[in-house]
């Protein structure tokens, strides 16, 4: 992140961004084939084990709207959006991936969304 704080950061972010699509080309790789993109995951992402990194072709458009829509302008607004920003006596906004959680907790046995071939 290039800006001093989260909240400025994602506060330019559609500027810097201006489409999910946009987004997406700008944060995966091109295959050496040029035929499709690599979505390199984030040390975040692997630490936590997300089942897909925020790129992905599935995942772009949730982050891109989440961040340029939701959690920018609530951030504006005064609230913290934890784990991004330090909560101090603000409302808070809690993002995370449930994936994770329920990994974390040991309780991930299967896709919470159901089958995931069909």
């Amino acid at each position: 992140i290039d800006k001093k704080d989260w909240s400025s950061w994602a506060t330019s972010f559609a500027q810097r961004y201006p489409t999910p699509e946009a987004f997406r080309e700008a944060t995966s790789v091109q295959t050496a084939s040029q035929a499709s993109r690599s979505e390199p995951k984030r040390e975040t992402d692997i630490r936590h084990k997300t089942p897909l990194p925020l790129q992905n072709l599935r995942m772009y458009k949730q982050t891109w709207w989440a961040i340029s829509a939701v959690f920018a302008p609530l951030a504006a607004k005064g609230f913290a959006v934890v784990p991004c920003m330090a909560a101090g006596r603000k409302p808070l906004i809690m993002e995370s991936c449930p994936a994770s959680v329920l990994k974390r907790l040991g309780l991930y046995s299967e896709p919470y969304k159901g089958n995931q071939d069909g």
